[in-house]
């Protein structure tokens, strides 16, 4: 009471070459371009930024470029080191605006309110991750500090 199966004949296919190692070539995927690349990998910051999850980009980037794992996993790692070499720019960028700002207030107050004044120093010491003790010296001091530049006031509080 055996069944048998019909038999399938796979279709008969013409040989490339008789040459392995030319056979092998035209199996190979073509490398990408610079210009695919830097496409590839603008895609995959996108969906990075998107938040979406290592296997939703491997599903979508596998699909759409018909690349491997481990090309789509590269094109992840190199995104994400661009994406927070520019958000430490922009991070940095921020940082200074902030306390430029800071500053501008800083000699505002100075002229009419100590007490004002004093807390917009407090303000950049913990902005800028600095000690407190240090700003309270700086302050003592009897130097005029509303009358100084941006960087003189940033290099006596320490701040890079």
């Amino acid at each position: 009471m055996s069944e048998t199966l019909p038999k399938t004949t796979l279709p008969k296919t013409k040989a490339i070459t008789s040459d392995p190692k030319k056979a092998l070539s035209t199996i190979r995927k073509k490398k990408a371009t610079v210009s695919d690349y830097n496409q590839r990998l603008a895609d995959v910051q996108l969906l990075l930024l998107e938040g979406r999850t290592r296997t939703y980009i491997h599903s979508i980037i596998t699909a759409r470029y018909n690349v491997g794992f481990a090309m789509v996993d590269k094109y992840m790692g190199e995104a994400s080191v661009i994406i927070k070499e520019s958000n430490l720019v922009t991070i940095q960028e921020n940082l200074a605006t902030v306390t430029a700002n800071l500053w501008d207030l800083y000699r505002k107050t100075a002229k009419d309110n100590l007490s004002e004044a004093h807390k917009v120093l407090m303000s950049i010491a913990k902005l800028r991750g600095l000690n407190e003790n240090t700003v309270n010296l700086v302050i003592e001091d009897k130097r005029e500090l509303s009358e100084m530049s941006d960087d003189e006031l940033s290099s006596i509080l320490g701040v890079e």
